[in-house]
């Protein structure tokens, strides 16, 4: 029988343990639940916190414990990301997190209902489709009736074009073995996602003022850009943003720092102005209003 973590589950298994390590360690799914749900703040807000500021691969470990996949670390926590990535820590420091697929990669998938029904479908993130077909949709209508099965990713994330053969060729051998098949549309079905090509890129590119705001709001079309080395041909027509070397002084920094209540917020979202006040020692003095831990 399938567990399922409420919001109120997670809080109180995460009760039982003093760090994030212990809780994915110890019960791996309240702990994925609580990632999935953006619940993990909340539920593990009880836990020891590591007061230093000293990058160390403890500390980022512990950090990287809040995100499900590369891509959400690299987002939410870009600091502590680069770190990981500068030291060789990243692949250690990740090894918890969902393998994901993107526009050219796809797994093929089963639900195996007890009986005798299955569900065969394919997709770019398997946790994301997972919980979406908790939702609505033909395995949503079968749970209604049948709520015990057997979830089976069938192959790793592979070439879209093959997976989509490959999953024709899974509900035919499940047919043939007697299955009821509950997929209502026809197989090689990826959605509604938009191949993003370099013309596509280009006309989506002309969208925006600079490369930040590019990334920001349309992250699929900038990844595959930057994947396939186009950004310099897509971008040319954008403004150049940037601080010319010895842009931050003493008071810049002094300045920028005053936005924020601990240096955790200022290095998090002023990376170069952190940077530039610890190589220079002044961090000390430029941090002096922050709260202390």
């Amino acid at each position: 029988m399938n567990i399922f973590w409420t919001k109120e589950k997670c809080q109180e298994e995460a009760l039982k343990y003093k760090t994030k390590t212990d809780f994915r360690i110890n019960c791996t799914q309240a702990y994925g639940s609580s990632i999935r749900n953006k619940w993990i703040y909340e539920v593990c807000s009880h836990m020891r916190k590591n007061k230093s500021y000293i990058w160390t691969k403890e500390f980022c470990q512990e950090e990287s414990l809040n995100f499900a996949s590369r891509n959400e670390f690299k987002n939410k926590s870009r600091y502590i990301y680069q770190i990981s990535l500068k030291n060789g820590w990243i692949n250690d420091i990740c090894s918890h997190m969902i393998i994901i697929g993107d526009l050219y990669k796809r797994c093929i998938y089963v639900y195996e209902f007890s009986d005798n029904c299955a569900y065969i479908g394919l997709t770019s993130n398997l946790d994301r489709r997972f919980s979406e077909h908790l939702k609505k949709g033909a395995v949503y209508n079968h749970l209604q009736k049948n709520n015990i099965y057997n979830f089976k990713k069938l192959t790793e994330y592979i070439d879209v074009d093959l997976a989509k053969k490959l999953e024709e060729k899974y509900v035919n051998e499940y047919k043939k073995n007697g299955w009821i098949i509950l997929n209502k549309y026809k197989t090689g079905s990826i959605g509604g996602q938009k191949f993003w090509t370099k013309e596509k890129c280009h006309t989506e590119s002309l969208n925006y003022k600079t490369r930040g705001e590019f990334k920001n709001k349309s992250q699929s079309c900038y990844q595959i850009s930057l994947r396939n080395k186009w950004l310099d041909d897509i971008c040319v027509h954008m403004v150049k943003i940037r601080n010319s070397n010895g842009y931050w002084t003493k008071e810049r920094c002094k300045e920028e720092s005053l936005k924020y209540s601990t240096r955790w917020e200022f290095g998090k979202n002023c990376i170069s102005g952190y940077s530039s006040s610890y190589k220079n020692k002044w961090l000390d003095e430029v941090c002096s209003h922050m709260i202390k831990n």
